[in-house]
């Protein structure tokens, strides 16, 4: 229909982002990994102190979460509840 359902500025660097099998919207946004639900709810999913994040999240066929800073290369294991 061509109508903006939502929108979410930063003054951050995005360095990617992806969608996850949920529908989910995972992005590197300065130095943090947040995720988008599909109603355009954003919440931080983790926070790199001290560093920004140069590439998009990558989800691994074991369910955890590959990014890389400009210092480090992280995975992270994602909780479920």
């Amino acid at each position: 229909s061509g109508l903006c359902l939502w929108e979410y500025q930063t003054d951050n660097p995005i360095a990617g982002a992806v969608v996850t099998a949920e529908n989910q919207l995972l992005m590197s946004d300065g130095s943090e990994l947040g995720v988008f639900e599909a109603n355009g709810h954003y919440r931080t999913l983790y926070k790199f102190k001290d560093e920004s994040l140069q590439t998009p999240p990558t989800l691994t066929s074991r369910g955890e979460l590959v990014v890389a800073t400009d210092k480090k290369l992280y995975c992270l294991a994602i909780r479920r509840n």
